[in-house]
């Protein structure tokens, strides 16, 4: 695990640093998806014989945590492209339709993206294999496929949809700059494959469940930037002859802050159930929030300063939540996973 960590830090380092500010403007370059795939980040999740690089749950989690400390918006693509495309591909596709999908995505050659209207909002409906409707916040919206969960009667599909769907109009949004996100139209677009024809929105939520130490990983990594350069910071700037650091509401704020960082941190990687997943990322997203903001207050005016680096990780850690879950619905199953099943009913 400690060499997957070195490997990913000297890549970061090297690939995404140089252009970190570049992201947050112009989007995650071409530059940096190809170097994603070479180094086989973009099918971490997928099976050798897909073209993935096979990675265990561990190693998957130093992924995302590295990534995320150098650029949230390079981390939430992989995650994107993993968690929740390739995952569910592989879950609810035949072997040909993984053998026909994850091999593109895992080079970089195609990308997905997923729609889902219990986290964005917007309608789409499904009769017979035909698709109609809009969906809003849908991430990396220039994917040339998408898995779609679509309303059929009263019940739920989720499909696999390659091309026929459109941006309506693009997002602009507090956090994750580096990704498209949009309204999509998929009025006349066809399903390519129904991998769920039946129970879609139970299985949707599922998957968000199983992939909340993955957020939480992403949620540290950020966490570990924004403190970083808070102490970076709070060494070097002075202020009534003495630097910040010397000062004890500060040392012992930042020293809190690292001290819950590194028990938060071992648990990421003790994690065993997907109950623990949600348990760890209802905490770590608050936590996140708070490590950002207080790193944010320790640079003072200079933190809102683009340029300092530090305000994209408040805004990215604001936005995580919205965008990898509905908190209503992620603390509806938790409770019940914690509490029992008629638990948070009204």
């Amino acid at each position: 695990m400690q060499l997957l960590k070195q490997v990913v830090e000297e890549f970061s380092v090297k690939e995404i640093d140089p252009v970190a500010l570049k992201i947050e403007r112009e989007g995650v370059t071409q530059g940096i998806l190809n170097s994603l795939a070479e180094k086989g980040f973009l099918g971490a999740l997928a099976p050798v014989e897909y073209g993935g690089a096979g990675l265990d749950e561990r190693g998957y989690l130093v992924l995302l945590e590295v990534l995320a400390k150098h650029s949230p918006s390079v981390g939430m693509y992989v995650l994107l492209q993993n968690s929740l495309f390739i995952s569910p591909i592989l879950r609810y596709g035949t072997k040909e339709l993984a053998q026909e999908i994850v091999p593109g995505i895992a080079s970089g050659k195609s990308s997905g993206t997923i729609a889902n209207y219990l986290l964005s909002g917007g309608k789409i409906s499904i009769e017979g294999s035909s698709l109609s409707g809009t969906s809003d916040l849908v991430p990396n919206s220039s994917a040339q496929m998408c898995l779609v969960l679509a309303k059929s009667g009263n019940d739920s599909q989720l499909v696999l949809v390659d091309g026929g769907f459109s941006i309506v109009s693009d997002s602009r949004k507090l956090g994750f700059r580096g990704l498209r996100y949009s309204t999509v139209s998929f009025e006349g677009a066809k399903a390519k494959s129904i991998l769920l024809s039946g129970g879609g929105e139970r299985e949707v939520q599922n998957l968000y469940n199983d992939s909340s130490s993955h957020v939480s990983a992403m949620a540290l990594g950020m966490s570990e930037a924004a403190l970083d350069m808070a102490v970076s910071y709070a060494k070097d700037r002075q202020a009534f002859d003495a630097h910040l650091i010397e000062f004890q509401p500060i040392a012992f704020s930042i020293a809190r802050l690292v001290s819950e960082f590194n028990v938060y941190e071992k648990y990421l990687y003790g994690i065993s159930s997907v109950k623990e997943g949600m348990m760890l990322k209802e905490l770590v997203l608050e936590f996140s929030r708070r490590a950002s903001r207080a790193s944010l207050q320790v640079h003072g005016g200079y933190g809102y300063i683009e340029d300092s680096g530090v305000e994209r990780f408040y805004r990215d850690t604001m936005a995580l939540e919205l965008l990898t879950g509905n908190r209503i619905s992620d603390m509806s199953e938790l409770s019940k996973e914690l509490l029992g099943g008629e638990s948070a009913k009204y």
